[in-house]
């Protein structure tokens, strides 16, 4: 940790850290260029960005680091430290800490100065070498010595920092010259919400993220990138050697971006994805468009090049979509979801639960996603929230899928999926479990107001959850900043053969037979969970206190492949979520089995028949 190393080093140590470490941005993304194995094994992983309580740590010794340093200006002369308060760090908002890094773009600003201007700012006293600038550096080596996050920072999570704009931007299609300014508006469901903040970006920022852009496959977002960029250059008035390489980058850009809609006819393959129209010069769409341009439709896809390397490229942008609202990639309504359905009250004809029946929504009715309302209470939320925080993970640690390929898929094997950070709650213990022993009158309850919910969640569903072997430890996640869950499905597929090793329990618990995503806070904007695969078109939204739920496996046990989903990126602040899988063995009596012609669906050529529960469980 280089906190340690001041700390014991001293001034030296200051002054060879600012000068091995590049403070050129550009630079920075190059040089994290030179490993691709580690860029592609983090593609989702954002690091510092996606991690709130870690950011506002962050954002406290800024603050305290920021205040010292506006002192020491009024004591002492130095032209590079009145430069640093002024064009680097700006003013100081007095906003709180928990609003200030909810905005993305203060976040990034915030590790950008941590990463790469504190240390720009050392060399640069160093370099002036006169009485003042040692002493203010003296009192800074003391400042650093002193934080536990700021001197932490790497350009590692500067890169994360980057990657998280970009895909905050990508998947909401953010308008980025306003983006730039600080004004960020999402729309979600039928509303559109700005936010608002003095910081910027500025034309290296810019010219950095259009070229992640172009590695991560976002074309489209890329011309956006860069074509703010030249504004910013202009306005920012860039010496000519920074303004030929913006304007040579946006000419790469332009010839990629309309040589590979050119050379493939479809603006959507599993390794980028372009707008659905040729450009020009002016990176505005092109007057003169080919007769294939006009007739593209998201239905028609070259599947060989979908395919090319298994498919998630393409079912992430098809998740980005969802998460948008499917407006962007369809040219027609192709969904189940029924738009006028209402709230239900669902009893499963249990006369104690007619009396206070569970308030409900459907999401869809086929395959069954539902919403149930009000279903945890504020002391609920609270405990769970209490209990992670001091608990979560840091980060997405081990990434052994990181490698899964398209060999894996054909072979069934199941990629895991590694979350932001998270902790895990057990809630009771039996004694048999350790044994392998069912002993379900043998147990001891180790949270009873978790085991209450448990119970509360038992008579929703209609579904076995507080017995032995029949549901999964409760997980509570935090997902900060641009943190999402990629595209999955939640069974393992145990009874269709696929390699479960390591998942020896489910001999006896079998495979999931639904999920249960409870929400512990409102996100401001983004977070949903998106389904969007085999005609399903449907996507749900945080709602404190509610809890969403659907099943995964068709009556046969075999994994509903329209269960597929995953979690939209947070754009503004950060989104609280609880799970629990619920097992299928021990419900082979209460697994709704009632096969109607509006649950009958074709699958491989086989029909099967999808869970749902019967209209006679609703008021």
């Amino acid at each position: 940790c280089l906190a340690i190393q001041l700390h014991r080093a001293g001034r030296s140590t200051l002054l060879l850290v600012a000068m091995r470490v590049p403070t050129d941005l550009v630079l920075v993304l190059g040089l994290l260029y030179l490993d691709k194995s580690s860029v592609q094994a983090a593609k989702y992983d954002f690091g510092l960005i996606e991690n709130e309580p870690l950011l506002r740590e962050l954002c406290k010794e800024d603050r305290t680091v920021h205040h010292e340093l506006v002192s020491l200006n009024s004591v002492y002369k130095s032209v590079q430290l009145d430069y640093y308060l002024k064009n680097v760090f700006g003013n100081l908002s007095d906003i709180s800490v928990n609003e200030y890094v909810k905005h993305p773009i203060n976040s990034y600003n915030l590790i950008r100065r941590a990463s790469i201007h504190m240390k720009e700012l050392a060399r640069n006293l160093q370099k002036e070498d006169t009485k003042d600038s040692s002493e203010i550096m003296k009192l800074l080596e003391v400042l650093l010595g002193e934080s536990k996050i700021l001197n932490a920072v790497t350009n590692k999570d500067l890169y994360g920092a980057l990657k998280g704009i970009l895909i905050i931007s990508h998947t909401y299609d953010t308008d980025i010259e306003k983006f730039r300014k600080g004004e960020f508006a999402v729309q979600q469901r039928n509303n559109v919400t700005v936010f608002k903040t003095e910081s910027k970006l500025k034309m290296d920022d810019l010219h950095v993220l259009a070229e992640a852009a172009v590695e991560m496959g976002f074309i489209n977002t890329a011309v956006k990138y860069v074509g703010s960029a030249v504004n910013a250059a202009t306005e920012e008035k860039a010496d000519n050697v920074n303004r030929k390489k913006i304007l040579a980058l946006r000419k790469k850009i332009l010839n990629m971006h309309n040589g590979l809609l050119s050379k493939r006819k479809t603006y959507l393959t599993d390794e980028q994805i372009t707008n659905p129209y040729f450009l020009d010069d002016q990176l505005q769409r092109r007057g003169k468009q080919p007769k294939f341009v006009k007739e593209l439709k998201h239905e028609e896809y070259d599947v060989s090049l979908i395919l090319k390397n298994g498919g998630d490229f393409f079912d992430m942008q098809r998740m980005m979509d969802g998460c948008r609202g499917f407006n962007s990639l369809r040219s027609a309504p192709k969904t189940e979801v029924k738009q006028d359905i209402k709230c239900n009250f669902v009893h499963h004809s249990d006369p104690y639960v007619k009396l206070g029946p569970f308030k409900m929504e459907f999401a869809s009715r086929s395959p069954h996603i539902v919403m149930f309302h009000e279903i945890m209470t504020e002391e609920d939320i609270n405990h769970f929230v209490e209990f992670a925080t001091p608990r979560l993970s840091r980060s997405r640690e081990n990434l052994p899928d990181a490698s899964y390929s398209k060999r894996d898929r054909a072979e069934g094997k199941v990629k895991v999926i590694y979350k932001s950070v998270q902790a895990w709650m057990k809630t009771i213990d039996f004694a048999g479990m350790d044994k392998e022993e069912y002993t379900p009158n043998n147990f001891t309850i180790l949270d009873r107001r978790a085991e209450k919910l448990s119970s509360r969640l038992e008579k929703a569903l209609d579904l076995n959850v507080t017995n032995q072997w029949s549901s999964h430890q409760y997980q509570v996640t935090n997902y900060g900043l641009a943190g999402l869950c990629e595209v999955h499905v939640d069974p393992h597929g145990y009874l269709e053969g696929a390699d479960v090793s390591g998942k020896e329990h489910l001999q006896n618990s079998g495979d999931y037979i639904g999920t249960v995503m409870g929400y512990l806070e409102d996100t401001p904007a983004g977070g949903g969970t998106t389904f969007f695969k085999f005609d399903t078109e449907v996507t749900i939204w945080p709602t404190r206190g509610s809890a969403a739920f659907w099943f995964s496996l068709y009556t046969d046990g075999v994994r509903d492949p329209a269960s597929s989903h995953g979690g939209c990126p947070v754009a503004v602040g950060s989104k609280w979520i609880l799970n629990k899988w619920i097992y299928s063995f021990n419900n082979w009596d209460r697994q709704p089995c009632h096969p109607s012609n509006s649950q009958r669906h074709a699958y491989e050529d086989v029909q099967k028949d999808r869970m749902s529960w019967p209209d006679s469980s609703y008021y």
